[in-house]
């Protein structure tokens, strides 16, 4: 009858811009992974047996230069994510709220999910 409650950077279901942050997000730090959307987490989740109950969206304001300085990258990474907040799609710039100096409003979330006794690993 356990929860799990995590919070977490999220990706949009947007597949443009889900790309989009993929990218910046590996350009400024080489261990980056994934940012996962509500739905991928949603489906990640019923595998272990469990459901979402309750989500809440949040974002946190990024300024881009205090961003890229905390994760080090190269010089040459770091200005390919400079020239990508400096054009992005409109769409990701609209999503994100990218301003004219980078800075923008990073996705994340508080996930609570709970055990669903119906759903759960499937075994072959």
């Amino acid at each position: 009858g356990g929860r799990l409650i995590s919070i977490d950077t999220l990706g949009p279901d947007d597949p443009e811009c889900a790309q989009f942050l993929h990218e910046v997000e590996t350009l400024r730090d080489s261990s980056h992974v994934r940012n996962h959307s509500v739905g991928d987490w949603s489906r990640m989740l019923v595998v272990a047996g469990l459901v979402l109950d309750h989500v809440h969206l949040m974002e946190q304001p990024i300024v881009l230069t205090d961003w890229l300085n905390r994760a080090r990258p190269t010089e040459e990474a770091a200005a390919k994510v400079r020239a990508m907040m400096a054009d992005p799609p409109q769409e990701c710039r609209r999503r994100f709220h990218i301003d004219d100096e980078g800075n923008f409003r990073l996705p994340y979330g508080l996930l609570v999910a709970k055990h669903d006794p119906v759903v759960g690993l499937a075994v072959d």
